[in-house]
């Protein structure tokens, strides 16, 4: 399934969120493997359409997801209150994260 600027969704549905990465790589080696070039175009908009939902330029991090319907999430920009790159920052490399 897909938002209605073609990003694929994620768990729920209406969120996009950095999942959506992790298996958009899966689906270039696909296009790949079952020679579909008319697929790499797709693959490059999830990237794009991620990035357009989740990043926030007042800190100029990436939020986790974006609930694009915005019942979930901010009721403005519909994405969620956690940043990825503050989440790394504070994990201990031991899998413990606060």
């Amino acid at each position: 399934m897909k938002t209605e600027d073609s990003g694929i969704k994620d768990i729920s549905a209406s969120d996009v969120a950095g999942r959506t990465l992790y298996g958009s790589s899966f689906y270039a080696e696909y296009a790949f493997r079952n020679n579909r070039p008319q697929d790499y175009a797709d693959v490059i908009n999830q990237f794009i359409t991620c990035a357009r939902h989740t990043y926030d330029p007042k800190n100029g991090l990436y939020r986790h997801a974006c609930d694009v319907s915005r019942t979930e999430a901010d009721p403005v920009t519909g994405q969620s209150k956690h940043c990825w790159g503050r989440i790394r920052l504070v994990c201990d490399g031991v899998g413990r994260c606060a």
